[in-house]
């Protein structure tokens, strides 16, 4: 019927946004979160 076609629709879009979702997460995260910072951070700890 009428509804499984729009549930299926629904799903489709979903699966399709999260794909996309996860695909911008895992090219844009992993080199921020893997690759050193290029400007180093200053220690807070070192009075200098």
């Amino acid at each position: 019927g009428p509804l499984w076609k729009s549930a299926g629709t629904a799903v489709f879009f979903v699966g399709t946004a999260v794909g996309i979702v996860v695909a911008i997460a895992f090219f844009l995260i992993p080199p921020s979160r893997i690759a050193p910072p290029t400007e180093p951070a200053t220690p807070v700890d070192d009075p200098v």
